[in-house]
């Protein structure tokens, strides 16, 4: 069955389509359409927010970690600053490594700087996530203010708008690669 190229509808022979009414060239049937905007977004979206709290469970699992262990041989002091430090640092360094997290990773989006072409860098996790290594006042941003952010249906956090970053699904990672 041919597609339309501007929304992916299914289109019989018409030379409108019925969805958005542009005149168009319908697709072959072996060419795949386009996904609707709306829809991917969402798909996308949802992904984005469920990596977000994988990531930071893992966050609150390093913190538990080290400063409830007490087979670390290590003053209570330098334990509990490294137990306060390295969760922040997971969260601001997390999508340096191939734009992705342990949480998008698992979720199948990653983290593309749209100025570069290519996948967020360490430059682009720290610009994008620099307010998560502030003790206690991080994750209670990212909680609060990132969450409604993406729920409320914009495209990009304020980290991704500094960073010229943004998330989409790894399918079109690799289809604009």
């Amino acid at each position: 069955m041919p597609y339309c190229s501007s929304c992916g509808q299914p289109l019989s022979d018409a030379a409108a389509c019925p969805r958005c009414g542009a005149a168009v060239a319908p697709l072959t049937e072996t060419q795949r359409p386009p996904a609707a905007p709306d829809r991917e977004f969402r798909s996308v979206r949802g992904r984005r927010f469920f990596a977000g709290v994988i990531d930071l469970a893992i966050a609150i699992g390093i913190f538990a970690a080290i400063f409830f262990n007490r087979r670390l041989m290590l003053l209570a002091l330098i334990r509990r600053s490294i137990a306060l430090t390295a969760p922040h640092a997971y969260l601001l360094l997390k999508d340096s490594l191939g734009g992705k997290s342990i949480g998008k990773l698992f979720t199948g989006v990653v983290v593309y700087n749209e100025k570069e072409r290519q996948a967020a860098g360490l430059l682009d996790s720290i610009i994008r996530n620099w307010y998560l290594a502030i003790p206690f006042l991080g994750p209670t941003l990212l909680a609060l203010v990132i969450g409604a952010q993406i729920l409320s249906g914009k495209r990009k956090r304020m980290g991704d708008e500094a960073a010229e970053t943004t998330v989409i699904s790894d399918f079109d990672y690799q289809r604009i690669r």
